[in-house]
């Protein structure tokens, strides 16, 4: 349980220190330039994928969805 809150810090963490350090017009835009070609989107859909898998994962874990035998294990 440990694990998961300082994952959960540290994204939040990543997330304000992400949104803090970005300056300028064009870097806080989401709109695609001629050089991005959508990768910025691409990017954020991506982080949003782990973070949801993150928060899903607790639940997941009581639900022995997606466990392995044990004998799979070490």
């Amino acid at each position: 349980m440990l694990t998961t809150v300082m994952a959960y810090l540290l994204i939040g963490c990543f997330l304000v220190l992400e949104r803090a350090l970005r300056q300028g017009q064009q870097a806080t835009s989401l709109e695609a330039g001629e050089a991005d070609r959508g990768s910025t989107r691409r990017l954020g859909e991506a982080f949003a994928f782990t973070v949801l898998a993150l928060l899903m994962a607790p639940a997941l874990n009581v639900l022995y969805i997606g466990r392995l035998p044990s004998r799979t294990g070490w």
